[in-house]
């Protein structure tokens, strides 16, 4: 059975008595740092390094290539300026030939002409000896110009010679007088027509490069004739 609990009964120092409330601190917390595992760290200098490699790997791949360019431009110049270097001198030694060998029969010409001359003149006055120097002269005259006009043109491949310079060369180095030497589109690389008053000439490197390997088989084989 219970009793009751008057406030009488309890004792003086039993009273609960309210908290008294003291001067609030206020406390700054810093964020924690977050702690880095060091494998994560490793691997983060890793890719770092990595990057780096593939950056130097990168420009010098492109420095490189650069300079591949720049060689094998250089190295096309440089074949293509020899080959057409060496093709000229082919032209020319050609062209030349052909002009001494042409020269070499206008002096058998010069030489035989009085003598024709001479005798035509016997067979119509009856003196061989009649107007002798005034043949002779007139003969030389033609014979000259005959020889300082008788290459009209030269004619060669667009292929072989793209500048007005090159050109300009050949004629010189040939001794080609005033003739011209001018580009034929119908040429074929390694192609050149000699016009001359006599005729012409027509020249094929090629054909003359093949006809030559053609005949020096011939001639290796055991028996043939030279």
């Amino acid at each position: 059975m219970s009793s009751l609990i008057r406030g009488h009964d309890l004792p003086a120092t039993g009273l609960v008595r309210p908290l008294e409330r003291g001067p609030v601190r206020r406390v700054a917390i810093e964020p924690a740092t977050p702690v880095r595992p060091a494998a994560a760290g490793a691997l983060e200098e890793k890719v770092r390094a990595l990057t780096e490699r593939l950056a130097a790997v990168e420009q010098s791949r492109a420095g490189e290539i650069e300079a591949a360019r720049l060689a094998g431009e250089a190295q096309g110049r440089e074949s293509a300026t020899r080959d057409e270097a060496a093709y000229r001198a082919t032209l020319e030694a050609a062209v030349s030939s052909s002009l001494e060998r042409l020269g070499r029969e206008l002096a058998e010409l010069e030489t035989l002409a009085p003598l024709i001359a001479g005798a035509a003149l016997e067979k119509v006055t009856g003196d061989p000896t009649a107007h002798r120097d005034l043949l002779g002269k007139a003969i030389a005259v033609q014979i000259a110009r005959l020889r300082a006009e008788m290459v009209l043109s030269i004619r060669v491949s667009p292929s072989d010679f793209r500048d007005d310079a090159a050109l300009g060369a050949v004629a010189a180095a040939c001794g080609a007088g005033r003739a011209k030497i001018v580009r034929d589109e119908q040429l074929k690389a390694g192609e050149c027509v000699i016009a001359m008053r006599l005729g012409q000439i027509e020249m094929s490197l090629p054909e003359y490069r093949r006809t030559l390997a053609a005949r020096l088989v011939q001639l290796s084989s055991p028996g043939t004739a030279a």
